[in-house]
């Protein structure tokens, strides 16, 4: 109910014998009795006046001084108690033992997992990975908890979604809710965004329904629109503050418009993202030219999806949010989206991708992170040698079923045709909030599917993040 505040009743004291006593009020179920006292000093009754009890007036000079004795006191006691407190420490520093850490201060790194064509009703290894996952998210909880998982698209086989609802359809619960969050308790990924990027058996289905399950309430599916830009912090970032970030939404997360400001807004203003991995998701499908025009009935719907997304204003939004990245000082910024680069996979590169994104990606984001070849692969992607240290192609589509048959690119630096996730993690390691005081480590985990159910995944490949 509504709070209500009452006046506690005022204390009536005496000064006499140069002495300053507060009366005693008689315990609850109580008589009101008095106890001897000595004669210098007089009880006196709240809330009552007695001629026979006389009553000295304090002035206002003598309340002063009453204070001030009080606050001294105060400060004394602080003073002392902060020695003390100084002095432990210098002790313990001097034995050679750390100090125990407070027990609400927060870690100081953060995690991201990466999964990609996934979502088939939890079968073909979808459930074992994402027992990985949830094994993987618990034993970093307390030192680089999971933030979120980036989803490289391919959320829903064969055609995508119908509806956001859960009860138009059940692949909002069979293929995501049921598989990720499996204990009617908060699990391991309770707290983390899970944000997609479209693949294009998504663009074979309902698109926006899948825009428009976007929600503030967890588990949160993250998606605000086609194309967006998102950031995770460590706690305690300049980057977490409200406006530290344009229209963010629930997560942190901004849908793109085609119309993001200019450089020259962009410097006026800038955002400011120290402490933050930040990600746009960019939907590749309408990039490729045989995707939008595959032949067929059956692909009718896809080629509408295609065609509905501006492709210019799209790239021109990813050109602008990637500057906006760079001046605003994020601690590692990266692209999503769902056709890789290059590839050894059965669907190979699609040099379309590079010719769209890697020039805006130069000198600002270190990775590109794509799904659709069904297994997990590291690449350089070869660029001229006067351009920047070239980004990384990171393919992570093993999340249910894999493809055996795929092989090494001939500039990747590990394949593994295993099911799988990968883990991204952020960490505080220098006094300032600037990038130079993060190190960033890529890991990839491949997970048997003959191991028993509760065993974790194994590290096939691990590598620092420029």
């Amino acid at each position: 109910g509504p709070c209500r505040l009452t006046a506690a009743p005022k204390r009536t004291s005496a000064r006499l014998a140069g002495t300053l006593t507060w009366p005693r009020m008689p315990r609850s179920g109580s008589p009101a009795t008095t106890p001897a006292m000595p004669a210098r000093f007089v009880p006196m009754e709240v809330g009552r006046a007695d001629a026979d009890q006389p009553r000295e007036r304090l002035t206002f000079s003598d309340r002063v001084m009453t204070v001030d004795r009080r606050w001294a006191w105060a400060v004394a006691l602080a003073a002392v108690l902060a020695a003390a407190a100084a002095a432990a420490a210098a002790a313990m520093a001097q034995s050679g033992r750390p100090s125990s850490p407070a027990p609400d201060k927060q870690p100081q790194a953060i995690s991201l997992l990466t999964l990609g064509d996934w979502g088939r009703r939890g079968v073909l290894e979808q459930t074992r990975v994402a027992e990985g996952m949830l094994l993987e998210a618990a034993a970093v909880r307390g030192t680089a908890p999971v933030v979120a998982v980036l989803s490289t698209g391919d959320q829903f086989y064969d055609n995508g979604v119908s509806s956001a609802s859960d009860r138009d359809d059940d692949q909002w619960q069979e293929s995501w809710r049921h598989v990720y969050y499996p204990s009617p308790s908060r699990g391991p990924l309770w707290d983390a965004d899970f944000v997609g990027a479209l693949g294009n058996h998504d663009l074979r289905g309902n698109v926006e329904a899948q825009v428009e399950r976007h929600s503030c309430t967890r588990p949160a599916w993250t998606m605000p629109g086609r194309y967006f830009q998102y950031k995770a912090c460590i706690p305690g970032a300049p980057g977490l503050a409200p406006a530290s970030f344009p229209s963010p939404g629930c997560h942190g997360a901004a849908a793109g418009n085609g119309t993001a400001a200019t450089r020259s807004q962009q410097l006026r203003g800038a955002q400011v993202h120290h402490g933050c991995v930040c990600v746009a998701v960019i939907d590749t499908t309408p990039l490729l030219k045989a995707m939008r025009e595959l032949p067929g009935p059956q692909w009718a719907r896809l080629r509408g999806n295609c065609a509905s997304l501006d492709r210019i204003a799209m790239l021109h939004w990813l050109n602008e949010t990637l500057r906006g990245f760079a001046h605003g000082g994020c601690a590692r910024s990266l692209v999503v989206g769902h056709h890789p680069i290059v590839s050894g996979g059965e669907h190979g590169g699609n040099p379309e991708v590079g010719a769209a994104i890697l020039g805006a990606m130069s000198g600002v984001a270190s990775v590109y992170l794509s799904g659709h070849d069904h297994m997990q692969q590291v690449s350089a992607i070869p660029l001229e040698a006067a351009a920047p240290a070239p980004p990384l192609q990171v393919v992570s589509g093993a999340g249910s079923t894999v493809r055996r048959d795929s092989v090494p690119a001939n500039t990747s630096l590990w394949t593994s045709a295993s099911p799988g996730f990968g883990r991204l993690t952020l960490r505080k390691v220098g006094p300032t909030w600037l990038p130079e005081s993060f190190d960033a480590t890529l890991t990839l985990f491949d997970v048997d599917p003959k191991s028993d159910p509760g065993t974790p995944g194994r590290i096939g490949w691990t590598s620092s993040i420029p």
